[in-house]
């Protein structure tokens, strides 16, 4: 089972001092896909610590349909998804969306081809708190915040 971001302390503290980062992002909606409900959980809880609301779904499809009903700006997918997976997703989203932030995720070392596809970022799982601060960073440097 993979874990991401233990929300220890030391992390809620680190939260505190990007407080900044957070005032920029606040008002964005946030939609998370991804099928390790455990995952899910820890991401969920890090990405509520800076986004006004973190929509989820567990596979590609209810992604689509969530992101149809929402129009998030940011979306996190995991690559590999039962009944569709991240690439198909994010390739519709594309589609109804080209100016979403996404961000892919992974675990595993072989992940189809990533070339193929249009997306802002790529994190390996287990993620770690800086990679989230960086990937935030980023977010406010493609809308211009």
């Amino acid at each position: 089972m993979v874990h991401a971001l233990p929300l220890s302390c030391n992390a809620r503290e680190k939260v505190n001092k990007y407080a900044e980062l957070k005032d920029k992002v606040k008002n964005f909606a946030v939609l998370l896909v991804e099928d390790d409900r455990a995952v899910t959980k820890e991401l969920k809880i890090f990405l509520s610590k800076f986004f006004s609301s973190v929509g989820t779904a567990e596979n590609g499809a209810q992604g689509v349909e969530k992101f149809k009903q929402n129009k998030y700006r940011i979306v996190f997918a995991d690559v590999i998804m039962p009944v569709m997976d991240g690439w198909e997703m994010v390739d519709r989203i594309n589609k109804i969306s080209p100016d979403t932030f996404i961000v892919m995720l992974s675990a595993s070392k072989s992940f189809g081809d990533a070339s193929k596809h249009k997306y802002d970022a790529f994190l390996k799982k287990p993620v770690g708190f800086k990679d989230m601060i960086s990937i935030i960073k980023e977010i406010i440097r493609k809308f211009s915040l």
